[in-house]
């Protein structure tokens, strides 16, 4: 059985945006470290999706350009990092990405977390936002979980024309586990 195609992107920018971790800001050096969210949820996701990761910041790609190659990969799945430091930018990509290739797009980012039913409302060519990275909550809405589900935590979703905000929770417990992520993904 062929897996569903997801892809982690980091969009680009005219600067070097460091959007990871709910903490957006222009880097200051030449290092950029890897996307702590992708790395995490490339744990969790690994099993039931074909991943791929386009870093347009790392790559120094172009708008044209990474959108070439998404049109070239052809996603069902896109998880998409947004910032408040770079949010007209992000903004405008995405918009011009919905108009290219339909994907369920998710996008995770600090400004996302306030005023969250307002944020989807005003990206209009999102499909969710994801509040936690840490957990199998992407896992949970990809794979149906809806409705008055418990297991369906730390999103905002549209859905049926309507916008739902889900808890913010955190795990209980005093362990914490991460599957082995996909580390190959961030070799560059």
């Amino acid at each position: 059985m062929t897996k569903p195609k997801l892809l982690f992107l980091n969009p680009p920018g005219k600067k070097v945006y460091l959007r990871d971790y709910f903490c957006s800001k222009v880097s200051q050096a030449d290092y950029i470290n890897h996307p702590i969210d992708f790395v995490c949820l490339s744990g969790w996701l690994k099993g039931d999706y074909d991943l791929s990761l386009i870093d347009a910041i790392v790559e120094r790609l172009s708008s044209d350009a990474c959108l070439t190659k998404i049109e070239h990969l052809q996603p069902e799945v896109i998880v998409g990092l947004i910032g408040s430091v770079s949010y007209p930018e992000d903004i405008a990509f995405y918009r011009r990405l919905s108009e290219k290739i339909r994907s369920r797009l998710i996008l995770i980012g600090d400004i996302l977390i306030d005023s969250r039913a307002e944020r989807l409302q005003e990206l209009s060519f999102a499909d969710a936002l994801l509040h936690d990275f840490s957990g199998e909550d992407l896992l949970n809405y990809l794979d149906g979980a809806t409705g008055n589900n418990p297991t369906l935590i730390n999103l905002t979703i549209r859905k049926n024309g309507s916008i739902h905000e889900y808890p913010i929770a955190r795990p209980r417990g005093e362990t914490w586990e991460l599957p082995i992520p996909r580390h190959e993904l961030f070799m560059n």
